[in-house]
């Protein structure tokens, strides 16, 4: 399990690093890409949150 995380984990940063050139590469300065990155990773896990909370609400019935 903990190898199936580690790969998952090393995805991700990979995937990261590789947004983070691109907007540097496309004129951002690394802050600017960085905030960015950080704005949309956390839109991402408000509706990941979402769904499982409307998942969970559908289950017992509200």
């Amino acid at each position: 399990m903990e190898g199936i995380m580690f790969d998952a984990r090393r995805r991700q940063l990979g995937w990261l690093f590789f947004l983070l050139l691109v907007g540097i590469s496309h004129g951002q300065g690394p802050a600017t890409t960085v905030v960015t990155m950080l704005c949309f990773g956390l839109r991402i896990e408000l509706i990941r949150w979402k769904k499982r909370i409307f998942n969970e609400a559908s289950m017992t019935g509200y």
